[in-house]
């Protein structure tokens, strides 16, 4: 198993190499860079569970298309370790909140821990950081690579690159940290922000606390902060609770979902049925029908017989509201000229 990601492209020295690589011209790139403000926009809101919105962002279609171009030929071209989960592609090993919480099944201790504010305090000099340290780019082309994925001084949610760099935040520490932890047979993984380890012995308090002062060390390395609230530790002391990871179950062989929660859903569905003669024509029907759809698919994989039951049910209250359909009349992305800036 390595435990070190590593880059695999080649460092880039100059500015008109960057630009080939991002097929653009040095002009257009500069115009780009002075101009950045410009070409954000607001991405989509997405309610937490606690009832909070976090606003994430988005970028026109110039800046994405450059985006797109930095996460297939740099940050596509990285070997990143089993332990990263999320926020990076992988055909041959998936990675999702439910291979990270597979990590930790049947175990007798588990500890999970969340970084505060994640993607907010991951800084410029924090991204900088990883165009130089890592991908060993020239210290202007780090400058630029890190101008073009940050926003006013944050990695913004929802970029298309901004997934990857978070992976690679402790890409100088967390490999340590992992084979330490492999050596006293405790397993790792972290989902972004949320750092999950487990053993299948059980673990003194000292060990415990030595282990958990190891992972702060870490985040304070970087000038993040250990959420403390959301500090969750099961161990076979705690009677009667199920351990959970990203809000799965892994008291058993493989991730479950919670029973409350199937059961949440299927109350949700038989509510949502008592409105489809009266509402199925309305667009306030069909948004509520789409969300609960999105819920009945995130049981698939655990719960196949009950997805089937309840995708079903679905199909038959499903809603007659005809939605607008898009059309794209935005201009091509960069074409190697500033016209319609």
């Amino acid at each position: 198993m390595g435990f070190h990601p590593r880059p695999q492209v080649t460092p880039i020295a100059n500015i008109s190499s960057l630009a080939k690589l991002l097929e653009v011209t040095v002009e257009d790139l500069e115009y780009i860079l002075a101009n950045k403000d410009r070409y954000w926009c607001p991405g989509k809101k997405i309610t937490k569970p606690n009832g909070e919105v976090r606003h994430t962002h988005n970028a026109k279609p110039r800046l994405k298309a450059i985006h797109q171009r930095i996460l297939d030929k740099l940050l596509k071209k990285v070997f990143y370790p089993i332990y990263m989960q999320g926020g990076v592609a992988d055909l041959l090993n998936p990675r999702s909140c439910r291979t990270h919480a597979a990590f930790h099944c049947n175990k007798s201790i588990v500890i999970s821990e969340d970084i505060k504010s994640f993607f907010p305090n991951c800084d410029y000099k924090n991204i900088r950081s990883i165009w130089q340290g890592f991908f060993c780019m020239a210290p202007e082309i780090a400058e630029i690579l890190t101008q073009l994925t940050t926003y006013q001084n944050e990695l913004p949610q929802g970029w298309k690159t901004s997934g990857y760099l978070a992976q690679l935040i402790f890409y100088d520490i967390e490999p340590k940290l992992v084979e330490d932890l492999d050596r006293q047979q405790v397993a790792y993984s972290r989902y972004i922000d949320d750092i999950t380890i487990s053993s299948s012995r059980p673990l003194t308090d000292q060990q415990k606390t030595d282990i958990i002062s190891k992972i702060y060390s870490m985040v304070f390395h970087k000038a993040h902060h250990p959420n403390r609230k959301k500090q969750t530790i099961f161990s076979p002391s705690v009677n009667g609770v199920g351990k959970t990871v990203t809000g799965l179950t892994v008291n058993s062989k493989k991730p479950t979902i919670n029973n409350d929660k199937r059961k949440k859903l299927r109350s949700d569905i038989h509510k949502l049925s008592l409105r489809f003669h009266t509402e199925k024509n309305l667009s306030s029907y069909d948004k509520d029908w789409r969300s609960i759809t999105s819920k009945v698919g995130h049981i698939k994989t655990s719960h196949p017989r009950q997805w089937k039951k309840f995708r079903q049910e679905m199909n038959t209250i499903k809603p007659t509201f005809k939605r607008k359909r898009k059309t794209n009349n935005k201009k091509a992305a960069f074409k190697g000229t500033i016209d319609g800036k």
